[in-house]
């Protein structure tokens, strides 16, 4: 058995539980120290010093770690947008009594000057479609920026760093730039689904509003006429939730913050059809129409024509069931997701 992967992982406490912990931990094939904020009311195990911060750096150098990552920052002591004072008394604040909480802030510090011997990917969870100010520092010592809701064409997620720090300093990180899925946690993925034939709701549709998922459950609200559709006004259940679920033949997911939502895949693990507007950006190991999802426009009536379309030919239903299903285990359970960010980082792809 071949030893495993030394990973050094800066991470902040946001999608800590959610990606992190299934992705990357609990894991034989890899080996994780963790420097993350105080995510309790008291001390953590994974806060650093200055001392740690050394012995880190120390050890980076001496080839202790094959890979370094990073999450977003989302605690900095120059943020920028505030006034002088307020900067100044930020900046005290976070160097000395929450200095714990700069986590992923260290992480180009202590990887200057080493990223041709240690890969650094950074892993970009955030919703927006831009790589926001203050993960710039991050853009520009890493080897690999891993970003959700990456645009099309990629330029167009650095626009606001184009803006705050200068196209001359940003455009040479472009070619860093790598497209990122959420994925679904393996834990909530069941063991066995209800077959097509035995599910009773003909479209489920649940979720706080926006203006795009507003308009289609409205939508579907219409629809409730010739179909059992079920609307979820507020935040279900969990239990309830998974039911729905299994019992559903078509999930409508709607883009909120971003293109790819949670919901898509927690449908296709429980072997339902996500109905998804067509996207606009790019996601590793996207889906497809009517292989892995049902894809409407949100132009004209085209929604209702691919819900007509979808439940009168149930047999189109029962293969792009099997086949999302499929495809949720094999690439996008989150354990997937961390393999490839690990694969490319190393293969300096």
């Amino acid at each position: 058995m071949s030893k495993p992967l030394r990973i050094l992982a800066f991470w902040p406490a946001s999608d800590f539980e959610d990606f992190l912990e299934p992705a990357f931990m609990k894991r034989p094939e890899y080996e994780l120290e963790i420097v993350s904020g105080d995510r309790t009311s008291g001390p953590t195990l994974y806060s650093m010093d200055s001392a740690r911060r050394r012995s880190l750096r120390r050890r980076l150098e001496a080839g202790e770690f094959d890979l370094v990552i990073s999450g977003n920052i989302w605690n900095t002591p120059w943020p920028g947008n505030k006034g002088f004072w307020t900067s100044i008394a930020q900046a005290a604040r976070f160097f000395t009594y929450k200095r714990s909480m700069l986590d992923a802030w260290w992480a180009p510090n202590l990887v200057e000057g080493l990223t041709d011997r240690v890969p650094f990917a950074v892993i970009d969870l955030r919703d927006p479609h831009y790589i926001l100010p203050w993960d710039f520092r991050l853009l520009k010592a890493c080897t690999h920026y891993f970003k959700r809701e990456l645009f099309a064409w990629p330029r167009r997620s650095l626009l606001p760093l184009y803006t705050y720090v200068g196209e001359r300093r940003v455009a040479p990180h472009e070619s860093k730039l790598r497209p990122l899925s959420y994925g679904v946690n393996h834990n909530k993925i069941p063991n066995h689904v209800r077959p097509m034939a035995e599910r009773d709701i003909d479209v489920f549709i649940s979720g706080l509003g926006n203006p795009v998922r507003n308009e289609v459950r409205e939508r579907c609200r219409k629809l409730s006429s010739k179909y059992n559709v079920m609307i979820v006004e507020k935040k279900a259940e969990k239990l309830d939730y998974m039911d729905y679920l299994q019992r559903a033949k078509l999930v409508v997911c709607t883009e909120s913050y971003g293109c790819e939502t949670w919901r898509q895949y927690e449908a296709s693990a429980l072997g339902a059809v996500p109905v998804i507007n067509y996207p606009f950006v790019l996601h590793h190991m996207p889906m497809e129409p009517d292989e892995h999802a049902i894809f409407f426009s949100m132009a004209g009536n085209d929604f209702e024509k691919q819900i007509d379309r979808a439940l009168a030919n149930p047999a189109l239903l029962e293969k792009i069931s099997r086949q999302t299903r499929e495809f949720t285990l094999a690439h996008k359970d989150r354990r997937r997701i961390a393999d490839y960010i690990v694969q490319t980082a190393l293969a300096g792809k």
